[in-house]
C-alpha cells in the first residue's frame, strides 16, 4: 500500500483481486492481481496482467483515499505478536464491520498492517 494523503493520491496492490471488494466488483472471481489507484478523489481498478483498467467511483460516493483521521475512536485491543515481532493492535468499528491495524510497538508508531 501506497498512501499520500497531502496529493490525495494512494495505491494497493493485491497479489489476488478476488477478495478485493472493488476489484471482484470488476470481475467475479477474479484470481489474478488487482491494483486500487486512487487519484484525486477518483479510484481506478487495474487488472496489469490482463491489460484491463477501469474508472471505478470516486470520492463523493465513498471510493476517495483513505481519510487520515480514520482511526479517530479506535480501540487499543492489546499487543499482538506476528513473526516474532510485538506490535500494537487496534480495531476501528464501522457500519461495514470491523477495522484491524497494527503499529509498531515502540515511539514511533510506524504503520505495519491494515485488515
Amino acid at each position: 500500500m501506497y498512501y499520500d494523503a497531502k496529493n490525495n493520491r494512494s495505491r494497493l496492490d493485491r497479489f489476488n483481486g478476488r477478495y478485493d471488494t472493488f476489484c471482484s466488483s470488476i470481475i467475479p472471481n477474479v484470481t489474478t492481481p488487482c491494483i486500487n489507484l486512487v487519484v484525486d478523489g477518483k479510484r481506478w481498478i487495474i487488472f496489469q496482467q490482463r491489460s484491463q483498467c477501469c474508472f471505478c467511483c470516486d470520492a463523493s460516493h465513498g471510493c476517495g483515499i483513505l481519510k487520515p483521521n480514520w482511526l479517530d475512536g479506535a480501540v487499543y485491543l492489546n499487543d499482538d505478536v506476528i513473526e516474532g515481532l510485538n506490535y500494537h493492535k487496534w480495531n476501528k468499528q464501522t457500519d461495514a464491520g470491523y477495522n484491524y491495524y497494527w503499529s509498531s510497538a515502540d515511539d514511533n508508531n510506524y504503520p505495519r498492517r491494515l485488515s
